[in-house]
C-alpha cells in the first residue's frame, strides 16, 4: 500500500491542513511522513492514521490497485 502523492496533496489542500497538523493528528513524526510522500512504503495501520488524521477513506490517498 503506497500513498498516492496526489491524491494526498489534494486531500490536504481540500482540507486546508499542512503536513504539521496531519502528523499530529495521526501520531506520527513529521519525518515519517516526509518519508512516506516520498515513495517509503510505510505499515497500514501508519495509512490508516493517516487518513484517520484526514477524516478521509484509505482509498482516497493510497494509489490504484493497493
Amino acid at each position: 500500500m503506497k500513498l498516492d502523492k496526489v491524491k494526498f496533496e489534494r486531500v490536504l489542500a481540500e482540507k486546508q491542513v499542512n503536513l504539521k497538523e496531519v502528523c499530529e493528528s495521526a501520531g506520527i513524526g513529521v519525518s515519517t511522513l516526509q518519508k512516506v510522500r516520498k515513495g517509503n512504503t510505510p505499515r497500514p495501520a501508519t495509512i490508516g492514521r493517516i487518513a484517520k488524521a484526514l477524516n478521509v477513506d484509505v482509498q482516497d490517498i493510497i494509489q490504484e490497485g493497493d
